[in-house]
């Protein structure tokens, strides 16, 4: 639906696909539905839903970020910005912006390495000694192969949400946040004192600055077909099970065709075995040889669950009566 340019049916879709199951988020829609709304002007969505979500304690770069974003589009920053040419249009322009670039700056002071990429990706025009400081640098790990959790939400976000800053009106917004989290940056460094957004980036540095990547995010990048991404998750996870209809299966998931594919808790105990729909182990000379008896407990099983009585062994059509039966063989020539 993205990919047809129906933002706000992919939008709804993904609010559906989040309620489904809010706590555990298995396929990470909280990952795509900032972008959708934002998409799709939803504007006022995206800062009530940032606002008060309250089913996780989950912190994303994309959320904060959007949540300023979001704030700056509905003070009518671009429409106002793009048409403003005088001095004091533009000043009361940043005036009015206040809300959102107070919004953006703890936003760069809590996921500050989202500003490299993203000043790289939207192709926004910064002074490269600033992007140099310290306090952008990502947590290097020894392993180049992999990417830490941290680098992976970073990256997800700027991958998919880097067009949403390539306008005059957003870049000049975002160099604006830049500078004034920088004065904050200095202001902390000369007095030694660490506010609270900051206490928030060294929490969530200290939580995804590790290997550990969540299922529900690896099984995101998998559905988001990113195979850049894809290379950096865990060997685990890469060599793990996938389907293009069930990505990485959970570890308890019940699959309803395991009765009937002879998958029973027996096959576990004996190697190379498995067993039939009744929990007997099943002969594999009897299977080698056409497997007619297994074939036969099976249909009975079938018609069992379906209702259709008849003798064991004796398979008989449904959709057929006993006289249609017995007529079968007075075809006329």
């Amino acid at each position: 639906m993205a990919r047809r340019g129906c933002w706000r049916t992919a939008f709804e879709v993904n609010k559906v696909l989040l309620s489904l199951d809010p706590v555990q988020d298995p396929y990470g829609a909280l990952l795509t539905l900032d972008f959708h709304a934002l998409k799709s002007k939803q504007y006022e969505y995206v800062c009530q839903f940032v606002d008060g979500w309250t089913w996780s304690s989950v912190e994303l770069p994309n959320l904060a970020y959007s949540r300023a974003l979001a704030g700056f589009m509905r003070e009518g920053g671009a429409g106002k910005r793009g048409s403003a040419q005088k001095q004091g249009r533009q000043d009361a322009d940043r005036r009015s912006s206040a809300s959102s670039t107070d919004l953006l700056v703890e936003a760069i002071l809590t996921f500050p390495t989202v500003v490299p990429p993203l000043i790289s990706k939207a192709n926004i025009d910064v002074d490269p000694v600033v992007l140099t400081h310290p306090y952008f640098q990502d947590e290097h790990i020894p392993d180049s192969s992999e990417l830490t959790h941290m680098q992976l939400v970073v990256q997800l976000f700027v991958e998919r949400h880097s067009s949403l800053y390539r306008t005059p009106e957003t870049g000049r917004w975002l160099q604006e946040g830049l500078v004034l989290a920088l004065e904050r940056i200095a202001l902390m460094e000369s007095t030694g004192l660490d506010d609270a957004t900051t206490g928030r980036y060294q929490d969530a540095k200290r939580r995804l600055c590790t290997y550990v990547i969540p299922e529900n995010i690896s099984r995101h990048v998998l559905v988001a077909d990113m195979e850049s991404m894809k290379a950096g998750l865990p060997e685990q996870i890469r060599s793990a099970e996938s389907f293009a209809f069930d990505p990485l299966p959970p570890k308890d998931s019940i699959n309803v065709y395991d009765e009937f594919l002879g998958m029973g808790p027996a096959a576990d105990r004996i190697p190379g075995g498995f067993v039939d729909i009744d929990g007997e182990m099943v002969d594999l000379e009897e299977l080698q040889q056409g497997g007619e008896g297994y074939i036969a407990r099976l249909i009975d099983r079938l018609r069992r669950n379906l209702g259709i009585a008849g003798e064991e062994g004796v398979i008989v059509d449904p959709g057929t009566s006993e006289d249609e039966s017995d007529q079968g063989d007075d075809v006329p020539e």
